[in-house]
């Protein structure tokens, strides 16, 4: 349970003391200015740990119907985990600022510093955001964001395991090691109950816009539309695939690729023949097969 209490009259606000290369004692102050500025009183919330986020953002949820939260996008995605845990008619309204290194979610919402953040929590208007009920072999997680499988969650999985130090340059590492040993990937995927059936190394589900720090995954995603923009690559060699996640990827330049094909659907099931790690908003989770279903509307979200 939370056992911070609440001063009277404040909004509960959960942050990450390090997020954003450890500065978020700085913008805890910042953003506790700001906020004053738009007649919004917080009492201080801080993260101990990996999931606790999620933690405080359920036990809290009972006895306030505005939650705040600053860090980045997995502290964000852990707090729309414990919100989304609840009934729906528990469910506070949630104003995220961002304060992490890639901030993506809020990128769609033209929320791009804290100062962008806080007019909009200061307005006190919501949108109902979709969120992403998913499921595999005995787990379940809710995402926001993007998910997925094959080289992006396989090169998060040899991130974390071997190139971590590296920091960002390790990803790309970890990249160019998953394609240099890519092999054949039969897949079946079911969209809305539709099968198509491919050789797949790369399918994205994409709630939102952004991943990776900014990267068009899925240029028209609309986190609104109670749809995922589902892109699969298929028919492509090593070196084909490097260009397209090199040099079209971050210029949302990819979707023009005929070796790239989005299509949107409600409810998605990805079976590879030889199991992946699954990608959930930047964090891997279990391993496929997986089935997605979006919850229309889910989120509260300040925006």
């Amino acid at each position: 349970m939370a056992s911070t209490v609440i001063r009277p009259g404040t909004v509960p606000l959960i942050h990450n003391p390090v997020s954003g290369s450890a500065r978020g004692g700085l913008l805890l102050r910042k953003v506790e200015g700001l906020l004053a500025l738009k007649g919004i009183q917080v009492t201080p919330v801080a993260t101990q740990r990996a999931g606790h986020a999620l933690e405080l953002a359920r036990d809290l949820a009972a006895d306030h119907g505005t939650l705040l939260v600053l860090g980045g996008d997995g502290t964000l995605s852990e707090a729309a985990n414990g919100i989304l845990s609840l009934p729906p008619s528990k469910r506070p309204s949630l104003g995220f600022l961002p304060g992490g290194t890639g901030n993506d979610f809020l990128r769609d919402f033209g929320i791009l510093t804290i100062e962008d953040a806080a007019r909009a929590i200061g307005a006190g208007r919501t949108v109902a955001v979709d969120a992403v009920d998913v499921r595999w072999d005995g787990g379940r997680h809710f995402s926001i964001n993007v998910l997925g499988c094959g080289l992006a969650a396989k090169a998060g999985a040899r991130f974390g395991k071997s190139f971590r130090w590296l920091g960002k340059k390790g990803y790309d590492v970890a990249s160019a090691i998953e394609i240099a040993t890519m092999k054949a990937c039969p897949t079946r995927l079911v969209l809305d109950g539709r099968e198509i059936k491919g050789d797949f190394p790369l399918v994205m589900a994409c709630n939102s816009v952004h991943t990776g720090g900014a990267m068009p995954m899925a240029p028209n995603a609309k986190p609104t539309d109670g749809l995922l923009d589902v892109l699969y690559v298929h028919d492509i060699g090593k070196l084909e695939i490097l260009g397209l996640l090199a040099t079209k990827l971050r210029k949302g330049e990819h979707i023009k690729s005929p070796k790239v094909t989005i299509e949107r659907a409600a409810h998605v099931r990805v079976e590879p023949a030889t199991p992946s790690p699954l990608l959930v908003d930047g964090e891997i989770l279990g391993t496929t097969p997986v089935e997605f279903k979006v919850m229309p509307g889910a989120l509260k979200l300040l925006a």
